[in-house]
Order: structure tokens, then sequence, then C-alpha cells
């Protein structure tokens, strides 16, 4: 008896490479209807025991939509589904049958899934052999043969070769030699695009019916140099190509495990492609998909060589006017050295654009577009743009935005972006505080690349007033010195001298515009690459996406009971047909993939000015946000989506986050996710908002805010498909010591290590810095609810060690509020509230308490950690002791509160041991106040 164990024969590597091979089968020039179900059906099967869930429902939906050729309905494949999925079964009976399957497929992997799907019907199984067996003698052009999967060199003909790599290509749709019908070709599309059906880009995209360009490019067409298309020149993992199965591309993508290959552009462009976990193949997905109003077929003018944007040479004679739709095609570069007086509706850059550097440029257009191939150049490391010109993008006005998916209208870029203004010292801490009526600041140090009439914005410091900042021109500059237009109307200062006040300069050489700022007419940047490099450039008035209303793009349906924010694993996906849709901001990555050795984008001294939902976004994908600027977004200034992003973000001021229509609740407290059923949050206005943990936060600064000034909330989001959502996962092998956890391949958000959080300051906010579900220990024991929910090895939980460093928080209803959190340690944190006169203390019956200055007392909060290096004045209540597990506390001042200690109950075993304190009152809840509980030992 052969006992096969689904945990045991399909490897993570396993998985990859059968993932690999399986996406084949849904392409049009595999031809056997069954033997892809059926596969798919065994796909589905081990993507549940990685607990995958996110291409487990893409690949489900799949199957369950279509018949097999052969008539086998989709209920049918249902059952199979889900006799298949049992943890451990046995060859027995079947042993001889599987055995015959080994012999027919060449690739082990492959193996494997039909061995599953053998022993869950064998009717099926016996109907796939007969079926292959015979193929394989009839036809040497059979493209199910493991000689046309396996191998370039099938010396049939160039359409076979075209065909195996570019399934979806004009060459496949109309080869003689494909035996299938154009029906048959046609549900084979639907089949691969049941994956990647609604992406970003594929918005009832003609690229599978018409444009070359989609699928590679004129050149391509026909040739054996398909085997060459822009999908291989980015990427090393050629979907499309059966070389991969044997190639070193297999092992470096095993981060993709469980991940949708296809494209999400789904979520945040209306195409509601199942996500994944975004791990290394998204940018190739992007390449694939291009959104059908920016296909070749329709562009009016097209660049015939290189040269200058008004030579008429350029265009061959025929200059684009108003209204053009223009290419640029691959090879040829268009150079913009003025002020282009013509409103174009689209500019599509397959080859480059760029930007002259020495002149004033311009250019108005609906929808900028980049292919993979394509290259925006605005300025460069080696020459930037000169400090006395300036270069303009605007996004015109011409009427609603036309397409179905409300993408248009903005930068879509795919290709490589390189943006270089005039460099300039992004902030500056002012000294002597500002006071009423000053028309001269000083800074500590002298500002870099400061001129007449740069912008500035002073931040604010008024009680209880996010909006209390000031913007002023520059009318002199001497040294440290800097006179301004105007004189300042307010105080901006802080309740001590030494605490920092920011001065932030907004103004640059480089400008990303809308024409119109009413919000359904603004323009947005998206960037689907991590080729990109901007540098010193300024987003003005962009994005559509209103966060001071409700999304309704689409909602979830949770499987597992509740609602959002319980962190359900599985979802039905419900379009609502809405204009509010998401996706639409100023900076904005979209699923570039979360691969760690890749390259990561780079976006520094850059400014996001004004917006009605988020700044700059980083949405699975790998970025580096440093020394940028946002000003008076409603959601939040910076945002990771997701919760699976990896990058840093590293000397950011963001200032006046105020959502106008924010309320507390009726105890006063801040509700972070009112959008949960929406997997929508960041919308209250919060500086910055990290909804997963990897993602490192150094020296960032929060400036005014209507709720926080910087919060962590690492639940992770679900990513929505076609009809079904799941959560976000992230691969083991992307992860510090991720091969200790041996039960699975992927884990929740929550469980990743916490980057690098350290010398962060916030003012100006409700609550100043907020973190919440690292690690939390309400998420073990929650194996029934779902494979999703299983908690990873006790051997990896015992190796993280979060911890937040060098702390400043002043100005802010609250200080720190660690809720939810397990092994979550602070060393070094400095919070000043109001005043111990004007704070006011609420316990609440919620999670967090009001008027705080550091609260740890959360039921839900877990030692052991250890608290060190921290000073607290100026509250009601000073320090919230903590109530589970081991705690060590050793270096705090409390100094003028209200009350300096709250001692609450344990709520389990808890012991607080507690050294080197300043301290003068505590108060013991259902206790007495003159004498320290049992789990409370102060050693001084």
């Amino acid at each position: 008896m052969k006992a096969i164990n689904k945990t045991t024969n399909i490897t993570p590597v396993k998985f990859q490479k059968a993932y690999l091979d399986v996406s084949m089968l849904t392409k049009p020039n595999f031809r056997k209807s069954t033997l892809r179900t059926a596969m798919l059906a065994g796909l589905y099967s081990s993507l549940t025991v990685f607990s995958s869930q996110s291409l487990a429902s893409d690949v489900q939906s799949v199957v369950m939509q279509k018949q097999a050729s052969n008539g086998t309905a989709a209920a049918d494949v249902h059952n199979v589904l889900n006799r298949v999925n049992n943890n451990d079964f046995e060859c027995d009976s079947n042993d001889a049958l599987c055995e015959q399957v080994l012999e027919i497929c060449e690739d082990e992997n492959l193996c494997d899934l039909l061995v599953q799907l053998c022993q869950a019907d064998q009717e099926l199984c016996q109907e796939i052999i007969e079926e292959e067996s015979g193929e394989d003698e009839d036809s040497d052009e059979d493209e199910d043969s493991d000689e046309d999967e396996d191998s370039d060199e099938d010396e049939d003909s160039d359409e076979d070769e075209d065909s195996d790599e570019d399934g979806d290509s004009e060459e496949d749709e109309d080869s003689e030699e494909d035996e299938d019908s154009e029906e048959e070709e046609e549900s084979d599309d639907d089949e691969e695009s049941g994956e990647d059906e609604g992406s970003d880009e594929d918005e009832g995209s003609d690229e599978d019916e018409g444009s070359d360009e989609d699928e590679g490019s004129d050149e391509d067409e026909g040739s054996d140099e398909d085997e060459d298309s822009d999908e291989d020149e980015d990427t090393e993992e050629d979907e499309d190509t059966e070389e991969d199965e044997d190639t070193e591309e297999d092992e470096e993508s095993d981060d993709d495990e469980g991940s949708d290959d296809g494209d999400d552009t789904g979520s945040e462009t209306g195409d509601n492609t199942d996500h994944g976990d975004h791990s290394g193949t998204e940018h190739q997905n992007h390449c694939m998909m291009e959104p059908d109003f920016v296909a070749v077929n329709q562009m009016t003018h097209t660049a015939t060589q290189s040269g200058r944007w008004s030579d008429a040479t350029t265009w061959g004679g025929n200059a684009p006017g108003n209204g053009a739709l223009v290419q640029i095609p691959e090879g040829i570069e268009v150079t913009i050295a003025g002020l282009i007086p013509d409103r174009l509706e689209t500019v599509r850059i397959d080859g480059t654009l760029n930007f002259a550097t020495d002149s004033n440029t311009e250019l108005q257009v609906d929808t900028l577009f980049s292919a993979c191939s394509g290259h925006l150049q605005i300025g460069n490391a080696e020459n930037p743009v000169q400090p006395d010109v300036s270069a303009k993008v605007i996004f015109i006005d011409d009427g609603a935005v036309a397409d179905e998916k409300l993408l248009s209208r903005g930068a879509i870029l795919m290709g490589r972006t390189t943006i270089h203004g005039t460099t300039k010292t992004h902030r500056a801490i002012i000294s002597p505080q500002a006071k009423q009526g000053d028309s001269v600041i000083n800074l500590t140090t002298a500002p870099t690349g400061w001129d007449f009439d740069d912008k500035l914005v002073i931040t604010g410091t008024i009680i209880n007033d996010p909006t209390s900042d000031e913007i002023r021109g520059i009318s002199a500059i001497n040294g440290t010195q800097i006179t301004l237009d105007e004189a300042l109307s307010l105080d901006h200062t802080a309740p001590k001298a030494d605490l920092n006040v920011y001065v932030a300069n907004i103004s640059r050489n480089v400008e990303f515009i809308s024409e119109n700022t009413d919000l359904q007419h603004r323009g947005h940047v998206m960037f689907m690459s991590h080729d990109v490099d901007v540098q010193n450039a300024k987003f003005t008035e962009l994005g559509r996406t209103d966060k001071t209303q409700p999304l309704d793009d689409f909602r979830f349906d949770f499987h597992d009971g509740g609602d959002g924010d319980d962190a359900p694993a599985t979802a039905d996906v419900v379009a609502l047909g809405g204009s509010n849709v998401r996706g639409r901001y100023g900076v904005h990555f979209h699923q570039a993939g979360t691969d760690p050795t890749s390259t990561p984008a780079l976006v520094k001294g850059s400014v996001v000015f004004i917006g009605p939902g988020w700044g700059f976004v980083n949405h699975s994908s790998h970025v580096n946000f440093i020394d940028n600027v946002s000003y008076g977004l409603q959601g939040a200034g910076f945002y990771t989506e997701a919760g699976n992003e990896i990058g840093t973000m590293q000397g950011n001021i963001a200032i006046r986050t105020v959502n106008t229509s924010f309320n507390l609740d009726d105890q006063g407290a801040i509700d972070p996710d009112p959008g949960a059923n929406f997997m929508d949050y960041g919308n209250d206005g919060d500086g910055f908002w990290l909804t997963g943990n990897q993602v490192a936060m150094i020296d960032n600064v929060a400036a005014g805010a209507s709720a926080h000034g910087i919060i962590y909330w690492t639940d992770g989001i679900m990513e929505a498909g076609t009809s079904s959502a799941t959560r976000v996962t992230i691969p083991t092998s992307n992860l510090p010591k991720g091969e200790l956890i041996t039960n699975r391949s992927a884990v929740p958000v929550w469980w990743a290590p916490l980057a690098q959080s350290s010398g962060n300051e916030s003012y100006g906010a409700t609550v100043g810095f907020r973190i919440r579900y690292i690690h939390a220990e309400n998420y073990l024991g929650r194996d029934q609810q779902s494979d999703f929910h299983r908690s990873p090895t006790q051997a990896y939980i015992d190796t993280l060690s979060p911890v937040i460093e060098n702390l400043t928080v002043w100005g802010s209803r609250d200080g720190l509020l660690l809720n939810y959190n397990e092994r979550l340690s602070v060393n070094g944190a400095r919070i000043v509230g109001f005043g111990k006169d004007i704070s006011q203390f609420s316990f609440n019956d919620g999670t967090a308490k009001s008027g705080v200055g550091f609260d740890i007392g959360n039921d839900a909060t877990h030692g052991p950690a250890n608290v060190s290096n921290i000073s607290i004045e100026g509250y009601a209540m000073g320090f919230v002791t903590p109530v589970n597990g081991n705690w060590t506390v050793d270096g705090m001042m409390l100094n003028d509160n209200g009350t300096d200690m709250l001692i609450q109950p344990p709520e389990s075993a808890a012991q607080v041991n507690i050294q080197n304190i300043t301290y003068s009152t505590f108060e013991v809840v259902d206790g007495d106040n003159d004498q320290l509980p049992e789990h409370i030992n102060i050693g001084n």
C-alpha cells in the first residue's frame, strides 16, 4: 500500500514549480480541458495545505465557473475538491492507477497533483490517463505533450513555439495548427482571465483580442523572437515558457508560494482579482495586462524616430495636436524641450519620454501611461532639472473620467521612472520656537536649495487643533535665518523648549498637478514597478479616493462570522458599482512585489500636497520613502496598505493629516476600523498608518493629525478576488528565521517580525503613537477556526522580540498606547502631555483609555517584555501598568501628572518588576491605594 501525505510529498519548492507548470494549463494552447480542470483541482488541494487561500480561492473560482470540454460539470469538479482536501490519505486500490499517471507525466511535481486527484476520483483519473496516452501516441504536435511543454526547440513550427510562450497572442488565436475551436480558445482565455479578471490594468482590455504591443511588440509578431518578448526581458521568471520548470527561477520564486499569479489590480482598480501574497511576480503580471484605454490600436499618432516632440519629423510629419492619443514606440526617445500647447488625451510610452532639464517644460495630458518597456525621465542623478527652470505634467480635465473602472486620468506607470528635481532640505527644526508676530524664524542648520518665494509650512502646536500650521513664503535667506513674506498669526511653541518644532519646504521644480481639483476630476499617480527613482518632485491636488466617505466599489461578506475586525480568513466579494473606488492616490505603488531580494523603489525629497485620501502609499511593494513631506491629506499621509509591504519610511514628515468628517465615539475614543467591512483603514486622519510589521520606521515626524500621529494596525487586510477574498499572508521564505515555521508556508501578517522602529516623533494628534496586533496572543489557540489561523511553531514565536525605540510624543491627548500585543518592548520614550490641569482621564470600557501618557494595561496585551528609559509628564494619568505576563520596567520618570500610575488587577498570571522609577502617586483599581498589589514589585 502506497501512503501519500500531502504535507510531506508537496514541498514548498515542489509547490512553486507545480504552480508555474499548472499556470500553463490555463492557456489556450493546453487543449485538454479535462486534464486542465483536473490539474486545477489538484492545485487547489495543495494550496489548502499551505494556507494559501488567496490563490486557492482564485483557482476554485476558475474551476467552479468552467466546464470541461468532455462534459464533466463544474459541480462534479467541486465534489472532487471536497473529497481531495483531506490531511492524509492512502493509495491502495488506486496504487496501480497512480503509477500509470506517474509514467505519463515526466515532471514529478505535476504527478504529485495528479496522484492526489486520482485518489479522489478514479473515473475522472482513468479518463485523463486514456486521453493523455492516446494523444501522446497520435501527434507530435499535441500541445499537451511534455515535449511541447518542456522545450522551446520544438521543430514543428514557429507558431507552436509562439503558442507555447504567448498563449494569449493573436498567433495562438489564428494558428491553423491549434486544433481547438475558436470557442474553446475563448473559453481557455476566460479560464485564464478568471485569475486576472478585473485587474488594475486589464479593464476590459483588448490585449487578448488585438494589440500586439500588449503581448510583446510589433517586432515580435510571428517570429521566433516571441521568446524574448517584454515579459521575458522584465523578469527571469517567464511565466509563458516551459523552460522555467528546470531553472533557477523556480527556486528564486519560492516566495511566491500561494500567491495569485494574476495581477491584483482588482481591489484598487475595480477589477477584483484575487491578490495573493504578492511576493515577486506582480510586475510581470502587470506587463501582460494593460488597460484597454491605452491599447496601441487606439493611438492616433506614433513617433517614427527619436527627436524633439516639437519636430514634425519625429512623428513622420503627423505631429500630435489637441485630443491626440500618442505612442512612443520601443526603441524611440522623444524629448520635450518646451511648453507643449496641445491638450492630449493619452501619451503611451513604450520607448522613452524625456524632459529637457535646462528649459521650462510642460505636458498637458489626461492619461500618461508607460508600458513595462517604457521609461519616463524628467532629469536624473547626473543631470537634475536645473534650479531656474521647471517641469510640469498637468492632468487636464476634459470631462468625466471615461473608463468603466475609473483608472484613467493620471499617470499609470508600469515601466521605468526617473525623476530628479532640484535638491532641497525638506524639513528643519525651528530654534528658538516661533511665536505670533514673528516674521523671521531661525533654524538649527542652514537649509540646502531653499530659494526666494519657496513656500514653507510652519507646523502647528495649538492644543486640540491639528490645523494650526501656517504657510508662508520666503522673502530672504541668511544662513540659518529665514525671513517670511508675512508675520506669523499663531504661536508655534512646544510645552518644553527642547522639544522639536519643524518647518517644511513644500516647493519643488518638478510637479504633477491636477488641472481641476474637483474630486471626480482629479488625477492620480500609480507606479506598478520597482524601477522607480523619484527625487525632489511635487504631487499637487492628486487622488480621487475620498476617505471622508465610505468606499462604494465593493464590500466583503465574511465566511466565518463576525465582522472585518475579527480577522476572518475569507469572504465573498459583493460589487457595489459606486464611484468612490479605492486605489487613486497621490503617490501609489501598486503591487510591484514583496520579494526581499528585489531592489526597492525610491521616493526621496518629494511632496504630496493636499488630497482626499492617502499620500505616499506602499501597497504590496518594496519601497523606500525617504525625506518626504505630506500635507493636507484627509486619510493618511503615509500608508502601507495590505500588510505584506517591505521597505523603509525614514526622515519623512506628515503635516495636517485631518479628516474633516472625523468624530470620536461616545466615550471620546477613536474607532480606527469603522471601515473594516470594506477592508478600508487609515480614514480618520493619521500621519503614518502601517498595516504590517515589515516596513522600517526611522526618524519620521507626524505634526498635526485628527486621529493618530503614528499607528501600527498590523492585522493585514483581505484582498478581493472576482467573487471571493482571502486575507493577506507572508511567505515563510521571506521571513528571518522562517525556516523554523515547519507547519505552514505562509503566515498572517501579525506574525512577521517588527522592523526597526526608532527615533520617531509625533505631536498635535489625538493619539500620538498607537501600536496594535504585534504578534498578538489573542491569535494563538485559533487553529480550529481555519488553516489560515493556525499558529506558527513555538520555536519561531520564541525568536520574536519587537521593540519601539527612542520615541517622542508631545502635545497629544494620549501619548503611547500598546493594545493587543505580545512581547513588545519599549526602549526610550519621552511623552509630554497638555498639562495635568488640562488633560482629562477616562477609563473607558473599550480597549483604549484616554488622557493617559503610556497605557499597556489592556487585557489582551501580554509579556514577556521590557520597558526602559521612559519619561511621562503632563497627563491626567501617567502610566497604566500591564496585567498579563512578565514585565520589567527599568528607568521611568513620572512627573507632574494628575496620577502617576494606575494599577489594575491581573487578568492572568502577571508579574511587573519595576526599578529606577520616580513617582509620587498611584491608584489601585479594586484595591487599597495605600498598598501595592502582589504582582507589582518596586525595587528601587
